[in-house]
């Protein structure tokens, strides 16, 4: 028997193309650390703070890039709320009304920008009642009519100048960076989280999903459509139960197969999709095809010498987690169209079969990975352009939010950096991957969703062709499967997922 070390690895030993880890997921997921404050530290917080997280397979862009860059972009986030929480703590020794002002009108414009879509209405109440609060403070605090109101409005200006020119610096240093280093940045002095990094620039590339929550399928997207099936492995000629002398049914005959012999003819047909023997107009180019051992956190899939998930699973284990599956541990090819696209959507199939009690089990799941927001695609325009003009209006922009949040956000950073160099334990599975943290909530626009139900229905049909072939040739009857009753079934019950979902 083969040990479990020889079964399972943090590695599969390939080498990769470092070309490869530029694609344009890649580069918008990087950028978006530097667009998005709260996208950067969450991406840290959960892969690389977390130091015994296990990593979803990434599918189209490179997570070891990505996380580089939301490194850096942490620590520009860090200096500019350290800059301007210093200016706010200087403008309130010298110019204390006129600060105060600011900070709470600040607070209340973030507040109204930021709230939750369900919290709206409460948080610009909120808001509007921060702002009457700071002119309550200017009524209160401020010096007699006159030369006082200069003074006020003088420190006003200087406050707002210096912040002003604080955030602009640090946008121009953050587009520089997004213009000028497609590569990602350079190595972290952190040697825990250099090493953190090594272990994901393996992990990624690896079959085992460990998941975290309710949904297995992490890095998917939303699940768009379902359907089962099973059917006995009896040969064609047994229409009927089988009868005894007295005419009792005794049963049918079993005809043996092999799931992993079936999961293999699967995969060659789906293939068949992208064959150059098609066309090149109708093949589907951007379908990849990955066998995926999916688990809630197992402990056999933990290596128990440093407590870190397995992510690589040998041949022999994905075979015979198909043979037996268990419900710590199954077994889905993955087919994926659209994996390295980023203005559209991600459609992902997983097919999972079993054969256990003289029966076989298929389960086909259909999910749809949203685009990648446009905000986080707005990066195209530093490529053209003055970036100075640029970088100032963006200061502009996150000027007020910037006033208020500062000293709150500096507080946040600093204890994230804290955990960062010491690490936090946590459950071991993924509950997100970063591209579906950047996706946006649905469609951009209909033709998309139309794709995504041509991909589905393309590659549904061709799975459930292929179970039947492979079935046929093995002897087994497997009338419900026939490609004339089965399509029916297989789209009626699409559709009405569809219109569940839409509604």
């Amino acid at each position: 028997m083969m040990s479990q070390q020889s079964l399972f690895g943090h590695g599969d030993g390939a080498a990769r193309d470092p070309a490869a880890r530029i694609s344009s997921a890649t580069r918008y997921l990087s950028g978006a650390a530097y667009l998005d404050e709260w996208y950067a530290a969450a991406v840290v917080d959960r892969f690389v703070a977390d130091r015994r997280r296990a990593v979803p397979p990434s599918l189209g862009y490179d997570l070891t890039t990505v996380i580089r860059h939301c490194l850096r972009a942490r620590r520009l986030w860090l200096a500019q709320n350290a800059v301007v929480t210093a200016i706010l703590l200087l403008g309130l020794v010298v110019f204390t009304a006129a600060t105060a002002t600011l900070v709470v009108a600040g607070l209340g414009w973030a507040l109204i920008l930021s709230a939750p879509a369900a919290y709206r209405r409460w948080a610009i109440l909120a808001g509007l009642a921060l702002m009457a609060g700071a002119l309550a403070l200017y009524y209160r605090y401020a010096p007699e009519p006159g030369s006082g109101v200069t003074v006020f409005v003088g420190g006003v200006l200087v406050v707002v100048v210096a912040v002003l020119a604080a955030l602009t610096w640090s946008r121009y240093r953050m587009i520089m960076t997004i213009a000028g280093e497609p590569e990602g940045p350079a190595v972290s002095r952190v040697e825990e989280v250099e090493q953190r990094l090594r272990v994901i620039d393996t992990a990624q590339h690896g079959n085992i999903l460990l998941h975290a929550g309710y949904d297995p399928f992490v890095g998917a997207g939303e699940t768009v459509g379902a359907w089962s099936l099973a059917t006995e492995l009896k040969p064609v000629e047994d229409r009927e139960p089988l009868l005894n002398g007295s005419g009792r049914p005794v049963g049918v005959r079993y005809v043996p197969i092999d799931p992993v012999e079936l999961v293999g003819h699967l995969r060659r047909r789906l293939a068949g999709l992208r064959s150059r023997d098609l066309p090149e107009h109708e093949r589907i180019t951007g379908l990849q095809l990955r066998d995926l051992v999916v688990s809630p956190g197992a402990r056999w899939l933990i290596d128990e010498g440093c407590g870190v998930p397995y992510s690589h699973a040998a041949p022999e284990a994905v075979e015979s987690v198909i043979r037996a599956p268990r419900p710590e541990g199954r077994h889905f090819l993955r087919a994926s169209v659209g994996a390295a696209e980023c203005q559209g959507a991600v459609v992902s199939t997983f097919v999972h079969v079993a054969v256990e009690g003289g029966m076989l089990y298929v389960e086909v799941v259909c999910a749809v990975l949203a685009p990648i927001r446009r905000r986080y695609r707005e990066i195209d325009a530093y490529d053209r352009g003055d970036r100075r003009a640029m970088a100032l209006r963006e200061a502009a922009i996150r000027l007020m939010p910037a006033v208020g949040l500062a000293p709150l956000r500096l507080v946040r950073a600093l204890g994230r950096a804290a955990a960062l160099r010491r690490g936090r334990p946590h459950e071991c599975g993924a509950p997100w991957d970063v591209r579906e943290l950047a996706a946006r909530t649905g469609f951009a626009n209909y033709l998309q969703r139309l794709d995504a139900e041509k991909y589905r229905r393309l590659i549904d049909r061709r799975a459930t062709e292929a179970i039947y072939e492979f079935l046929s040739a093995s002897g087994v009857g497997a009338t419900e499967l026939a490609t004339g009753a089965a399509a029916p079934i297989v789209s009626q019950r699409a559709a009405a997922i569809t219109r569940v979902n839409a509604s």
